[in-house]
């Protein structure tokens, strides 16, 4: 029992206060460099995943390194210190991710528009309303996308990309361009595995259900839009908009719609968020019962720190 009160004061509670501060830290530098200032375009996954995790075990080193090297298996030629910080990593990565979808959320704006051409002279927000639109079906772009996905490429994806001017109202539509654009994707998958033929079929099926679908869809269907996020879908959708005649190389702003109550926009996120954190540093905490921790490795360590703090 003294042992395991010993590794609960010398290495739980300053895991969870570094990882805790790490995602305070790292959640502030996204929305001031990202969101805020908007210094650099990165797709989501990179921020939320990939960052993290080329970033989090610095933390760890630095400030929790010392610490884990005083645990001790009952085998001497073995070491825990590696495949804790392993765990620690990993587990990291849930609460890390729903923190940035979170305060990309949160901190975003909603602005009223009259109708889509006050874009031009209004500030640029995450939301918008507009009172006044209409969606010209008619001259929406397509671009369809076929690939692959998963272990060993095993599934196959179609996905079909629309981009539909918007316009103040339907007499509009006679303009040359138009000042933003309405994103509406479709997508389908299946093994990867089966014959070419069948394939095929299926794709002809799915894409001719997405058209029909699209024809009759009541667009007018949403509570507020959305800017589209920069991901790996921002160049198919890019790419479709060069398939409609309203096209102009600088209308590029692509809106997609939402639904339910702006104020519900962030969901549970922050729940998840501390739910994640707490089964995650459950595992962690599970990885020091096994390791020893002697009161004199304690004391050793802080008689280092002690020494290192003085000034001569």
């Amino acid at each position: 029992m003294e042992d395991l009160k010993r590794k609960i004061r010398f290495v739980f509670i300053p895991y969870l206060l570094v990882s805790a501060g790490y995602i305070i830290i790292y959640t502030f530098l996204d929305w001031l460099l990202f969101i805020q200032f908007k210094t650099l375009n990165m797709q989501p996954l990179v921020i939320r995943c990939w960052i993290p995790m080329a970033t989090y075990w610095i933390f760890v080193y630095l400030f929790l390194w010392r610490r884990l090297k005083k645990l001790r298996l009952k085998n001497p030629k073995k070491e825990p210190q590696f495949g804790i910080v392993i765990v620690m990593c990993v587990v990291m990565l849930p609460p890390v991710a729903l923190s940035q979808i979170y305060i990309a959320e949160a901190t975003g704006k909603l602005s009223t528009l009259e109708n889509i051409d006050e874009l031009n002279i209004s500030e640029s927000t995450r939301y918008y309303t507009l009172k006044n639109h209409y969606f010209d079906k008619r001259d929406a772009g397509l671009y369809t996308v076929y690939r692959t996905s998963g272990k060993g490429n095993n599934t196959f994806n179609v996905e079909l990309f629309y981009t539909v001017p918007i316009f103040e109202k339907e007499s509009d539509t006679t303009k040359r361009e138009c000042s933003a654009w309405l994103g509406v994707k479709y997508r389908d998958y299946f093994n990867n595995r089966i014959d070419q033929s069948e394939k095929d079929k299926r794709c002809r099926m799915f894409e001719q259900q997405a058209h029909d679908n699209f024809k009759t869809i009541n667009l007018d269907s949403f509570s507020y839009l959305q800017q589209l996020d920069y991901d790996e879908n921002t160049a198919y959708y890019n790419s479709a908009l060069k398939f409609s005649s309203k096209y102009f190389e600088n209308n590029t702003f692509i809106l997609k719609r939402c639904y339910g109550a702006f104020e519900d926009r962030t969901d549970n996120n922050l729940t998840w968020i501390i739910v994640t954190f707490g089964l995650g540093a459950t595992l962690v905490f599970l990885c020091f019962l096994p390791p020893t921790l002697s009161e004199a490795d304690v004391e050793e360590f802080k008689s280092k720190r002690s020494n290192k703090n003085k000034v001569y």
